[in-house]
């Protein structure tokens, strides 16, 4: 079973049939979780949780999710209107701190997304389906 998380981000490959065995990892085993992007900088999300808890403490009801290679501003139990009018503020805001980073800043239904630019479901679908045809019998 190959597994995936964090939109792709983090990955563990399992076996295919007719496919040599795809896992790495230090001991070979592959025992571990990997990344989509090695070595990713992560050290962006300090200053974005300071922006987003500065949101959060003069928005009622927002919170901050952690999901490890990004965060998330959740909006959902907050005034539609209030939450509408800062959410706007902060992805203008994240957008002009964050544009020296490789990152997205992404709006969906009551929540705004950080995360690594380039990191979703079909690019670690891509990479699995090329690590199995290199790994190929």
């Amino acid at each position: 079973m190959t597994l995936a998380a964090e939109h792709g981000f983090h990955y563990r490959l399992g076996n295919f049939p007719g496919v040599r065995s795809m896992r790495t990892g230090a001991s070979g085993s592959g025992a571990g979780w990997q990344q989509l992007i090695e070595g990713f900088d992560l050290s962006w999300k300090a200053n974005t949780r300071v922006i987003m808890e500065a949101y959060t403490a003069r928005t009622n009801g927002a919170s901050i999710q952690d999901k490890g290679a990004c965060l998330v501003w959740k909006y959902d139990d907050v005034d539609p209107e209030f939450g509408s009018m800062q959410v706007k503020e902060l992805h203008q805001h994240l957008r002009q701190v964050l544009a020296p980073h490789p990152l997205e800043v992404t709006l969906g239904k009551g929540y705004l997304e950080v995360r690594p630019a380039g990191v979703n479901k079909g690019a670690i679908a891509d990479h699995i389906v090329s690590q199995a045809c290199n790994h190929h019998v």
